[in-house]
């Protein structure tokens, strides 16, 4: 598992690109500490369909992007 921090929030929530095993690579999104601290690992795909417009989407988009040959 290697992860990279791609975006942050005000109110200290954090979203990690993980570059998982093999092929899969996944989005771990860790909630602040009112929130009750939990992470979820979402699948790339599924984690840009959820809220297409927020800024932690577009900082992934850009990143993919960057990573792009």
């Amino acid at each position: 598992m290697e992860l990279s921090e791609f975006a942050n929030s005000s109110s200290g929530d954090r979203w990690f690109l993980d570059r998982g095993v093999g092929d899969w690579d996944f989005v771990l999104h860790r909630a602040n500490n009112a929130a009750g601290a939990g992470e979820t690992r979402y699948g790339i795909e599924r984690f840009l369909s959820l809220d297409p417009q927020g800024p932690e989407h577009a900082a992934l988009r850009m990143l993919i992007a960057d990573k792009e040959p």
